[in-house]
């Protein structure tokens, strides 16, 4: 089963403005496990940095947290060392009460209220699928291929529980802030614009304005900018050695040519890169090449995973700040993408077994029997 590169976790980015002008929000909490002195922070957390919201100090065992939002926004409340809480705020006088901050309260926020009842059908899921991760170790530890695939299908199963759940959600409840949120929080990086536009265009005026609805939209515009059957965009940036190089010169000296977005940060990527590697292997004399596009801005650690896992094809990588994917609309990595010597893209993501089909079809080649061992 392929992972995703964040797991169970409300990745909204920045996609519009999450303040107000005139509205307040006035957060009074009240948490009996805080000491005097603790700071409490209100973060809007993106993929890349975070915003502080709002911030104060624990004073008589009490807090208030004060500031102005655009829209009722999803935001998680933390203190140093403990566990963050995500809260639905709003415009609104709301409390936070309880023993600790996870068994705290909010009353006053109709969103959170709102979020909580969809949340905890979300949670009942997701506590099955963490315990049959967890009955996995056995199976992984005594190498039984049979029992891990099943493991996966159930966990995978779960995860399409949850991805229906979210959607007949947002389509029963197109004026519910909490309907893009729940959306995003179901793990859903690439949004298949032919299911998630139509939901999205059902939302109402003021729901499309909320960063969480203009992800969803941004997620589906770069699905479509590259399709398959499309001439692959330029690529081109430093190899290892520091010489220039181009997708287009990569394209010269082979048939096929395998785009892979990557991170040597990304275990996935890595996995995924693994199974690319036999698959080069066999298929590099037939006319099969690498490019590998790195995202890292660690030169050092990019050298240095290149060198752990013997990926010896091309690389390339911007380095500091890469902007270096946006062409091809990469929101998550691994980001594949096979490309004939004319430059068009024949195939996008493609499972590995797909992937060898390709080469077998288009290289004649064999399907190798212990490729997926």
């Amino acid at each position: 089963m392929k992972l995703k590169l964040l797991v169970f976790s409300a990745l909204l980015m920045a996609g519009g403005n999450l303040y107000a002008q005139s509205k307040n929000f006035v957060l009074n909490g009240k948490i009996k496990e805080l000491k005097d002195g603790e700071q409490v922070l209100l973060l809007y957390r993106k993929t890349k940095g975070i915003d502080t919201i709002s911030s104060a100090i624990v004073k008589n065992g009490s807090f208030t947290l004060e500031g102005s939002l655009a829209n009722p926004t999803f935001l998680k409340l933390r203190t140093l060392m403990r566990e963050e809480v995500p809260l639905f705020i709003e415009n609104a006088a709301m409390s936070f009460t309880g023993d600790s901050l996870v068994l705290a309260k909010l009353k006053g926020s109709k969103s959170n209220e709102e979020y909580q009842v969809i949340d905890n059908s979300m949670q009942q899921l997701l506590n099955e699928m963490r315990k049959i991760g967890q009955s996995a170790q056995l199976a992984y530890e005594q190498k039984d291929q049979v029992k891990i695939a099943k493991i996966q299908a159930s966990i995978e199963a779960l995860q399409n529980q949850r991805v229906q759940l979210a959607r007949s959600y947002a389509i029963a409840n197109p004026n519910s802030f909490v309907s893009p949120v729940i959306i995003l929080n179901t793990d859903k990086f690439e949004l298949d614009p032919a299911i998630y536009l139509p939901i999205y265009e059902k939302f109402s005026l003021a729901v499309k304005t909320s960063v969480a609805a203009k992800e969803i939209k941004r997620r589906c515009d770069a699905m479509l900018e590259i399709k398959v059957g499309d001439k692959a965009p330029a690529l081109a940036a430093k190899t290892p050695d520091g010489k220039d190089l181009s997708l287009a010169e990569v394209l010269k000296k082979g048939e096929l040519t395998l785009v892979d977005f990557w991170a040597s940060w990304c275990g996935p990527c890595r996995d995924e890169g693994a199974k690319i590697l036999k698959l080069y292997k066999q298929y590099h004399e037939k006319g099969f090449n690498v490019l590998g596009v790195s995202l890292d801005t660690s030169e050092d650690l990019w050298k240095k995973a290149i060198a752990t896992d013997q990926t010896d094809w091309y690389h390339i990588a911007e380095l500091k700040h890469s902007k270096i994917a946006d062409a091809y609309g990469v929101i998550k990595i691994p980001a594949i993408f096979l490309i004939d010597k004319n430059g068009k893209i024949i195939a996008k993501d493609p499972k590995i077994k797909e992937l060898e089909q390709i080469l077998v079809e288009k290289l004649n080649g064999e399907l190798s029997k212990n490729l997926y061992k």
